[in-house]
């Protein structure tokens, strides 16, 4: 039967050409180095005689048994996980063929219900009734706590096959995304959506160019593209009197919405609005001076010196974005590794770089990986965790090995970069990617539920900020720890 197969997402290093693993001076600044764990790589894996990953799981046969995914179609990642047919889209065809091999081998039918009522919430009554409703389901990053929290999800740790030392699960994303060293869910080879949900920039070549900028790759590769660089590149190119008001001829520094511009920023200076501590427990982390200088120095250069182009819509991406590229009306411009795909058609000749640090004295750059992440989760009505770990184990691998290659080495690097440069900065931006629980779990209380509208109406208050929401926030953050010291 053809059904459709998980997404993936990288490991961590790129191994014989596949991909293994897979603001203002006068203020102090943020300390040299940064709150973001180091990036994690998995100890050497075993592989095969053709270099490929191997899972080592044992040779079984399920005798033809459904494994349903839950799942839904969003604009803002790849949600399908199941290719019924081919249709000559790299993505889709790698997807196909996977679908195929790990159906064939152990003789079972990859289901995917994509219904997103049921994925992000439904399931749980259906759950609390003991329905078996699917093998994994796979909710945002917002929707999952839920289920954790009506202890409705297993333990990965219950998984018997699943080995999360192996590179094709993301060792340091879930290291970041843990608490109490639990995890219900697992980010890595089985889901593309922590790969599509990372940000990184695009800049216009032509206007690069026409000012004069000269090399921004090799400010990159020296260690040298910080914030306050960014900011003098942006000012050369801009002079408004408004920059509010979007008039045709004028060139912006950076094209951002509202809700993505701040958490770029402290995430790309290596800050966390939730930290955790040495018992991997998480607490606010907003409330001291690096963290306060840091969003002041945003609202500095974009908003005292006019470089942002004002939009306050609620898409994830400016939709004007490919037009102002175009007609080499901006500088820089967010994006994603999902929505860079729409700018394939265009012609404007455009390269690819990471979010700066915060100065030359930080020891990485940093990528965020931002909320509506697919974390898939493992309902407690499945009796046969065996069977589901030993698929959830296989799918891992086998996208790891050919469905990763095909997202980043033809997807994105063949059709979208323009350069070799921007090839080497993609492995940059890929190999330094954070994850923030106030930008992720939490992020409709402090991302979305306070950030957007401090830097959309220009609201400077971090301290009042914090303030409003410490109580409620700390109050959720016990509630979750209290949660993950009792659920096995």
């Amino acid at each position: 039967m053809f059904k459709r197969i998980t997404s993936v997402s990288l490991a961590s290093l790129i191994l014989a050409g596949i991909l293994v693993s897979c603001g203002e001076s006068a203020t102090s600044a943020p300390a040299a180095t940064s709150d973001a764990p180091e990036t994690v790589l998995a100890a050497e894996a075993e592989t095969t005689d053709d270099g490929l990953l191997k899972d080592n799981l044992p040779q079984m046969d399920f005798g033809g048994r459904d494994f349903r995914f839950v799942s839904y179609e969003t604009v803002n990642c790849n949600g399908i996980h199941v290719a019924n047919e081919q249709n000559g889209e790299i993505v889709n065809d790698t997807t196909y063929e996977v679908n195929r091999r790990v159906e064939e081998r152990f003789n079972v039918n990859l289901v995917e219900i994509l219904d997103g009522n049921l994925s992000l919430g439904g399931l749980k009554n259906s759950i609390l009734a003991g329905d078996d409703a699917c093998e994994v389901d796979l909710p945002n990053t917002q929707s999952t706590f839920q289920f954790v929290q009506n202890n409705l999800v297993y333990n990965y740790d219950k998984l018997t096959y699943i080995d999360l030392d192996q590179p094709y699960w993301d060792k340091s994303l879930n290291e970041a995304a843990s608490i109490n060293n639990k995890l219900y869910f697992a980010m890595g080879g089985f889901d593309l959506s922590h790969l599509d949900y990372t940000h990184l920039l695009v800049f216009s070549k032509n206007v690069v160019e026409n000012y004069q900028l000269g090399d921004i790759y090799s400010v990159v590769r020296d260690g040298k593209w910080t914030i306050d660089v960014m900011n003098e590149y942006m000012s050369k190119v801009t002079n408004l009197a408004d920059f509010k008001k979007h008039v045709d001829g004028e060139t912006y520094g950076l094209v951002s919405t509202s809700k993505q511009v701040l958490a770029d920023f402290w995430e790309g200076f290596g800050l966390y609005s939730i930290s955790k501590d040495e018992n991997d427990l998480p607490y606010l982390s907003m409330d001291n001076e690096r963290f306060a200088n840091a969003i002041e120095k945003v609202f500095n250069v974009l908003w005292d010196n006019q470089n942002w182009y004002y939009y306050s819509g609620d898409e994830n991406v400016v939709p004007d974005m490919p037009n102002l590229l175009e007609s080499d009306r901006v500088l820089f411009g967010d994006t994603t590794f999902h929505y860079i795909k729409t700018l394939r058609t265009i012609e404007a000749n455009f390269g690819i770089i990471p979010y700066p640090k915060w100065d030359e004295h930080q020891d990485a750059y940093h990528s965020r990986a931002e909320g509506g992440i697919r974390l898939p989760i493992v309902p407690i009505t499945v009796t046969d965790t065996d069977f589901v770990s030993v698929i959830m184990e296989a799918i891992s691998c086998e996208n790891q090995n050919h469905l990763i290659p095909a997202y980043f080495e033809v997807g994105l690097k063949g059709k979208i970069a323009r350069d070799t440069e921007s090839e080497e900065m993609l492995n940059i931006v890929y190999d330094t990617r954070a994850y923030d629980m106030g930008d992720t779990i939490w992020l409709e209380q402090i991302r979305d539920g306070k950030f957007n509208g401090m830097f959309k109406s220009n609201k400077r208050d971090l301290a009042s900020v914090v303030a409003k929401i410490e109580k409620s926030m700390e109050k959720k953050l016990a509630e979750a720890i209290e949660i993950f010291s009792q659920t096995n």
